[in-house]
């Protein structure tokens, strides 16, 4: 991942997946870290290809991080979550019969 800054904050993590950006902006968020996001996925990067195709050109959507949160920002980023699904004791609400 290239380095970037942008007044200071400094980029930690990027994705073209919504989904994914939404997810690790939702651990920061939990974590208590202050975070920016960079997202330039809109109609101005797509192009018409034709009648009835177009392209859309996806722009990664980018998280940053001040630098006194910069350690504990990557280690979130690149801690490996891939197994929490099986985990026995987990719970997980299902939304057809909980209330609220």
């Amino acid at each position: 991942m290239k380095e970037e800054n942008i007044d200071g904050w400094i980029k930690v993590f990027e994705t073209p997946e919504i989904m994914e950006a939404e997810i690790m902006e939702a651990r920061f968020r939990d974590e208590g870290i202050e975070y920016r996001a960079l997202n330039k996925m809109d109609l101005g990067y797509t192009w018409e290809i034709g009648k009835y195709w177009t392209y859309n050109a996806v722009q990664p959507i980018k998280l940053f991080v001040e630098e006194k949160d910069l350690e504990k920002t990557l280690d979130i980023v690149n801690e490996d979550r891939s197994n929490i699904l099986d985990d026995p004791n987990a719970e997980f609400e299902d939304p057809e019969t909980s209330s609220g």
